[in-house]
């Protein structure tokens, strides 16, 4: 068959439909979107809608910019009409089927299929945001409660009302995932939402504390991905987990889950890329905590004794111990309280 006739006979849509459904349903087609969404939320302060939209028309103008710079992108403005805005799909899979031998690129054709996602996902943005402005301009309230939390984007019912601080955390934690933690005690929703804003208390989330919970007098700092060891430790030391679970790679994944908008990667950074380098710098800092022959890893309560022999920075040590020790307490009197709970 000459590729003429097998230009012909090749269902464009078919191939499209297909492709694009396996590449939504792709770890790499869901990461793509959940890495936008954390970087937004970094970028936009709840309720600054006139800021979220200067930041998706960047957004929006930044990804053709990069996605054209490819050769999939090339070929894209080849068929995109710029006087009467349209694109001309069709002649844009066919032409990538000629170039590739009469065989459908689906390996090349992912960056398109990315592009897609994002700017699909920046319009859908940018359509509610306008909307939401619009309806509030007719009903005369300030649009101010739009907000992206939690890797998913709400647009919160009008009302004069502000929201208590139980309404923002339940919309923040809403649908919170177990992963490492023993679900014979952390049974319920509301046992798991405890618990996590316990362990809240001691990352530093800045004016966020607020909103979440009280802020413990000394947290680590969430960017410096060593610092969540401390957290680690604490956890592991309260015996709050099912210990097969318990991995560098689960921890991150639990974290992850809870604290998305922690957890921000350059734009070269794939979720995979992110995992790894989490669970490289959680053992490089227990490495340093190895101790003797045996190289025994420390436990909270010998950290001081270990110090100087260990080397390990006394200004450091002294906020990271705190924030080790006192979560561990916390997480204990947790564990023993909802024990009992349980038990009556």
């Amino acid at each position: 068959m000459d590729l003429e006739t097998s230009i012909a006979r090749y269902d464009i849509s078919r191939e499209y439909t297909e492709g694009y459904q396996k590449y939504l349903l792709s770890e790499r087609g869901e990461q793509v979107q959940t890495e936008f969404l954390r970087k937004l939320q970094q970028h936009v302060t709840i309720g600054d809608t006139e800021k979220l939209k200067d930041y998706l028309r960047n957004e929006k103008e930044n990804t053709l910019k990069q996605f054209e710079s490819t050769f999939c992108g090339n070929v894209y403005k080849k068929c995109f009409d710029i006087n009467t805005n349209n694109f001309d799909e069709d002649s844009f899979f066919k032409k990538m089927y000629v170039i590739n031998d009469g065989m459908f690129p689906e390996q090349e054709i992912i960056c398109y299929y990315e592009y897609k996602r994002l700017n699909d996902l920046i319009d859908s943005l940018l359509i509610k945001t306008i909307n939401y402005e619009k309806q509030n301009t007719q009903a005369n309230i300030k649009a101010n409660n739009f907000v992206v939390i939690g890797g998913d984007v709400n647009v919160h019912d009008n009302t004069p009302k502000p929201e208590t601080e139980d309404e923002i955390r339940d919309k923040i934690f809403d649908n919170l995932k177990n992963i490492i933690f023993n679900p014979r005690i952390f049974d319920t929703y509301e046992k798991l939402l405890e618990l996590c804003l316990c362990i809240c208390s001691y990352i530093n989330l800045e004016s966020n504390n607020d909103k979440m919970c009280a802020a413990a007098t000394n947290q680590i700092n969430p960017e410096y991905q060593n610092e969540w060891y401390y957290i680690f430790l604490a956890i592991s030391e309260s015996d709050v987990v099912i210990r097969r679970n318990f991995t560098d790679v689960n921890f991150f994944a639990q974290m992850i889950d809870w604290f998305p908008w922690l957890f921000i990667s350059n734009e070269t950074d794939r979720f995979e890329d992110l995992k790894r380098k989490f669970a490289k710098s959680i053992s490089a800092e227990r490495a340093k905590w190895k101790y003797g022959k045996s190289k025994e890893v420390t436990k909270i309560n010998d950290m001081w004794a270990r110090q100087k022999s260990l080397k390990i920075d006394y200004a450091k040590l002294t906020r990271l111990h705190s924030v080790a020790s006192q979560l561990k307490t916390k997480l204990s009197e947790l564990k023993t309280k909802l024990q009992k709970e349980n038990i009556h």
